[in-house]
């Protein structure tokens, strides 16, 4: 009797992780590593500030680079998409002090499976901060 209802057990679980209605434990630590790199991030931008927008955006291309690979939860930084945009500025060109910012970044659940999927949905994290850095910084 004990060996039938293991076998049952089983199948059930074999049956639910093809669904994905396991992998609830997965979502939950990637989303814990996307907050952790949403605010290391956000650290690195307000305390940098830059010259313009490109030069933030490959500045924070690259340090997400680096901070994935320290992460114990082997994310990609290939499937991190992220987007920043200053809510206030005092300078068009420059991101120096006192601007405010937001950042909003995503990232791909991954699925086990594909039955009931028809695109991934993303994880996301918003943070909004402020540059410290001050003009003769830069």
């Amino acid at each position: 009797m004990g060996q039938l209802i293991t076998t049952i057990l089983s199948v059930i679980l074999l049956i639910l992780v093809q669904i994905g209605c396991v992998q609830i434990h997965t979502v939950f630590q990637m989303k814990n590593e996307l907050l952790d790199v949403s605010f290391a991030t956000t650290k690195f931008i307000s305390n940098r500030g830059a010259r313009s927008e490109a030069d933030v955006t490959q500045a924070v291309e690259q340090f997400i680079k680096e901070e994935v690979k320290r992460k114990p939860y082997q994310l990609k930084d290939t499937d991190i998409v992220f987007s920043i945009k200053r809510s206030y500025a005092q300078d068009q060109a420059l991101w120096s002090h006192a601007d405010e910012f937001r950042l909003q970044m995503g990232l791909a659940i991954p699925a086990l499976s594909q039955l009931f999927l028809t695109d991934k949905p993303l994880i996301y994290a918003h943070r909004q901060g402020t540059i410290n850095a001050m003009d003769y910084d830069l």
